[in-house]
């Protein structure tokens, strides 16, 4: 049964209290905006670009900065109308804001358009705000992990730490001036500093898969200035445990499961290339092996977002024929594989600066697991899950090793924290990125706060899923600040 907004009238009460009284409105910096280049933003002539200087130690004021690059879309509504600026963060760790804003504000309904700026920023350490990290080779893996048989997960385990450990060290050397000031802590600040700048009374936020970390480390820090915050696929809040790497690391192929309920042919034919590549992996033109680890690392990848359905059908079919097909059929279905890998490849490039992402998590958690740690847990994966599954738990074990700068991580409060106004936290049960059990722990960590829950596998939910079950009181919670009067689970739309 869909959610309307009339359903959604007796919650209109908490109005007076979430929307009347904000905190004093901080005096604003003085902001030169520009109409953004193609170089910041790729909609040219439609947003404005400015920078701010913050900061590199939130805890060292006058000494050196951060220059953020920023950008904002002005309400097309009324002057009347505007009820603020919304502030967007896509996630990560590590993404850049303004090379998705110009989709996130095409993807928002119009009335939410029509009353508010939409503003984001590229986090230090991505996109156009400097000082820009230098490049860092990655860690030499290959051969680590064997393409078939029995894994030898001890070795395996150390094998990870002493050549991730070799490549952060140096990376942490070449990048000593910033790399310890990159946490979501010190975002959260960026963000407070941004909101004062922009002369905002409150900070109305919409925070997306790790940009819901910045949401929780912004509420725990400034409480008395969250205005409405919708936290949409939330990570875990608090602290990293054993559980949450093994939810982690069973997400992706949980996600897949809801493909394979719905597409059950192409399932089987997943499991039998599965099956095959066990014990002969297949070899593409282009050197890529298709082997145990790197079939379900696509599949799942991609199976994170519902409108990429009917590719990983047309891919499945792909890697159907590359490895169990034969004559001209297997040759072109591997030489189309190539040309996907070699396409991936070039889009997720990052020119060697994905160690910000490691970074960033490196320093959000105050424990950091040795291989040993892991090992128990990693074979109990394997015996539930699969090899797959193993690796990528191990795989945490190795992601911290050689950093040395401290942690700093986000605060967790033993009880949750209470904020200004209430929060909405959003996500799917069975989400391919972040574990879905993580969204009534965001919302008991946060208070007040309600939660909706989407019965399917997709990440990053408000405007992206097509459920008014889901979009119609998130779009009433940022028009009103009102919460919907109890916690909603949405059926998927897939039937």
């Amino acid at each position: 049964m869909h959610t309307t907004f009339a359903s959604l009238a007796t919650g209109i009460a908490l109005l007076a209290s979430t929307l009347t009284g904000p905190p004093a409105l901080a005096q604003p910096t003085s902001l030169e905006w520009h109409e953004c280049t193609t170089a910041e933003v790729d909609a040219p002539g439609t947003f404005d670009c400015t920078r701010l200087e913050v900061p590199m130690d939130r805890r060292a004021p006058g000494g050196p900065t951060f220059s953020l690059a920023v950008a904002r879309h002005r309400t097309i509504g009324r002057p009347e109308q505007r009820l603020g600026a919304l502030f967007y963060n896509p996630g990560g760790p590590g993404e850049a804001g303004l090379d998705v804003l110009p989709f996130a504000w095409e993807m928002l309904p119009r009335e939410v358009r029509e009353r508010y700026d939409l503003v984001s920023w590229d986090p230090r350490g991505t996109g156009s705000t400097t000082p820009a990290p230098a490049p860092c080779p990655g860690a030499d893996l290959v051969g680590l992990v064997p393409e078939t048989g029995p894994v030898d997960w001890a070795a395996v385990g150390s094998g990870l730490a002493t050549e991730v450990g070799t490549a952060n060290a140096a990376c942490e050397e070449d990048n000593a001036d910033i790399a310890a000031h990159l946490s979501s802590n010190e975002a959260a600040a960026d963000l407070e500093a941004l909101r004062v700048a922009l002369g905002e009374p409150v900070l109305n936020y919409w925070g997306v898969s790790y940009g819901t970390r910045i949401g929780e480390a912004y509420a725990r820090a400034f409480p008395d200035h969250v205005g409405v915050m919708l936290l949409d696929s939330p990570m875990y809040p608090g602290a990293w445990t054993i559980d949450v790497g093994v939810q982690f690391a069973i997400a992706g192929t949980q996600a897949y499961r809801v493909f394979a309920k719905h597409h059950p042919a192409s399932n089987r034919q997943y499991q039998q290339v599965l099956r095959a590549v066990e014990t002969a992996p297949a070899t593409l033109p282009n050197g890529v092996v298709l082997d145990r680890w790197l079939v379900p690392d696509l599949v799942t990848f991609l199976s994170a977002s519902e409108d990429l359905y009917p590719t990983i059908e047309e891919i499945i079919d792909l890697l159907h024929l590359a490895v169990l097909g034969t004559g001209p059929g297997r040759t072109d279905a591997r030489s189309r594989l190539a040309g996907l890998f070699s396409m991936l490849a070039s889009t997720l490039d990052r020119g060697g600066t994905e160690w910000v992402s490691s970074a960033i998590w490196c320093l959000d958690q105050a424990e950091r697991p040795s291989p040993a740690d892991l090992l128990p847990s990693t074979r109990a994966v394997e015996e539930t899950w699969s090899s797959y599954e193993a690796l990528s738990l191990m795989d945490q074990a190795a992601v911290c090793a050689g950093w040395a700068f401290a942690p700093d991580p986000v605060p967790s409060a033993d009880a949750s924290t209470g904020t200004r106004s209430p929060v909405l936290v959003i996500g799917s049960r069975w989400d391919g990125r972040t574990f879905g059990g993580w969204i009534p722990q965001m919302a008991d960590a946060l208070s007040p706060s309600r939660t909706v829950t989407y019965v399917g596998g997709q990440h990053g939910l408000y405007a992206a899923v097509h459920s008014p079950c889901v979009d119609e009181p998130v779009t009433a919670y940022l028009l009103t600040g009102a919460l919907p009067p109890k916690d909603l689970t949405c059926p998927s739309e897939l039937g």
